[in-house]
């Protein structure tokens, strides 16, 4: 037997001395093909993940924010997660932006990327996704890497939330002007890479951080809200110019939700949220929960230990997260036009523009209630009459008034976690407690911790940013922007 391997292993050693000519098989007829990837390739991947779990899907600021509440295995409502991840963000989405940028900027790459659309038009429609991205980041961490990030840099240093939006409404003002005419993009799925449609999301965006920094720095606040507000492009004040990425009807392309509810039931409606709806008399409960076996809207208690809450619901009555979320082809929404006239109703509070613009406060009810299909006429009127709801034609009681903006905000935002979570620490309302069974002295997060593995592998700057943040690393430290 060993005669006949080795026989075997020198026959086969003499044959691979064996020379052949494959000719040009193996030779790229492309080289630029597969060397460089498709910029719309990658617009593709970039919008449906700017759409997901990233931001406008992801439960847990919507834990945070009392939408949802878990069922099963209560962590992250219970407020365990003291530290998250950022590598998807940099590593992933905010790479592959970076990468369109220099594709298109690259004098030995921008002509293969033109077949794909004009270049200064990708870069444009990259850097406002950038600007939002890095929003979502910077509100999620506070301060971050972003002027040394994706550039090579192994340790980028940590810069201040301040200077960090300063340069996101620089991005988007250029953005908004680098335009090359109408002509649009291919691959990008949000808007089909319509221009026009990214000028007014880059405005709309504008706005939204603009209002954000509003208790922080008003100043800054009122001037960059009314160049967007004001800028010639528009902003987003219709429901068929809503910001919602067209998920469709199979698994490859799903709605995010619809994934986190296959073959799992571990999130419910909170009471809080469902409580706050039935209470008010708002329509729009039937879009955002399933109702019982009894045909009514029960939220389970938010904030229960595992034990109590498996107890609770053990006779499985209570809501789940609606179908108009969780379909396969449910929209999802980025920035609506009922939010938008939520901001332009605070802006007239503010005296940023004209008081009686306050109206758009009732415009924005009306509007969330279309976009959710519930408006009635009839309904609508008795609702915005309603004592929790009616501000008036004045603007006498700000702090009322701004309440009622802000509570409106958390219900039009919905399931938008993230979002949410953002506006509440910004105005603290509605006002919410603390889960109940959270280990003593926890409280609702006011930003995410940095992820465990910075002290190893950007100890120095890691060190140095926690230095500077009164409590150290901790959900209890909040961001620039939260006075």
């Amino acid at each position: 037997m060993r005669i006949v391997t080795s026989i075997l292993a020198i026959t086969l050693a003499l044959g691979s001395c064996k020379k052949y000519d494959f000719g040009d098989i193996n030779i790229n007829p492309n080289p630029q093909v597969n060397a460089v990837p498709s910029t719309a390739e990658l617009f593709t991947n970039i919008s449906r993940q700017i759409a997901g779990d990233l931001t406008i899907s992801d439960a847990v600021p919507g834990l945070y924010v009392q939408y949802f509440t878990e069922t099963q295995y209560p962590g992250a409502s219970l407020y365990s997660l003291s530290r998250s991840d950022w590598s998807t963000y940099y590593t992933g989405i905010l790479k592959d932006m970076q990468e369109i940028i220099e594709q298109n900027t690259n004098a030995n790459t921008a002509a293969t990327a033109r077949q794909f659309g004009p270049n200064v038009t990708q870069i444009a429609v990259a850097r406002i996704m950038k600007a939002y991205t890095f929003s979502i980041v910077t509100d999620r961490w506070g301060d971050v890497p972003y002027f040394e990030a994706l550039k090579g840099i192994s340790t980028p240093k940590y810069d201040k939330q301040s200077a960090i939006y300063a340069d996101l409404f620089k991005e988007l003002t250029e953005a908004v002007a680098q335009f090359e005419g109408t002509q649009g993009i291919q691959g990008e799925l949000l808007f089909g890479g319509d221009p026009v449609k990214w000028k007014r999301f880059a405005n709309s965006l504008r706005m939204r951080l603009a209002m954000r920094i509003s208790l922080v720095d008003p100043a800054k606040a009122r001037t960059e809200f009314l160049a967007a507000y004001n800028d010639q492009n528009g902003w987003i004040d219709e429901n068929t110019e809503n910001a919602a990425f067209p998920y469709l009807n199979n698994r490859n392309f799903r709605n995010p939700w619809n994934a986190k509810i296959d073959q799992r039931d571990d999130l419910a409606m909170s009471n809080v949220f469902v409580d706050t709806l039935n209470t008010m008399g708002d329509r729009r409960i039937t879009k955002y929960a399933n109702p019982t076996p009894a045909n009514t809207f029960v939220g389970a208690p938010y904030g229960w230990s595992q034990s109590a809450i498996t107890n609770w619901g053990s006779n499985n009555q209570y809501s789940r997260i609606g179908a108009a979320i969780t379909n396969m082809d449910a929209p999802g929404y980025m920035i609506t036009a009922a939010e938008m006239h939520l901001i332009k109703a605070e802006a007239a509070l503010r005296g940023w523009i004209a008081a009686s613009e306050i109206s758009a406060y009732y415009t924005a009810i009306q509007l969330s209630w279309q976009q959710w299909n519930v408006f009635d006429q009839a309904a609508y009127t008795a609702y915005i009459a309603s004592p929790r709801v009616n501000i008036g034609m004045g603007i006498t009681n700000f702090a009322e008034i701004l309440r009622k903006i802000g509570l409106q905000k958390w219900i039009a935002l919905y399931p938008n976690g993230q979002e949410a979570w953002s506006e509440w620490r910004r105005l603290h309302v509605p006002t919410l407690s603390p889960a109940r069974d959270a280990p003593s002295g926890r409280r609702i997060p006011l930003r995410m911790g940095y992820p465990g593995n910075e002290p190893t592998l950007n100890g120095a700057n890691y060190n140095s940013q926690v230095a500077t943040m009164p409590g150290g690393d901790t959900p209890d430290t909040p961001v620039w922007w939260d006075k």
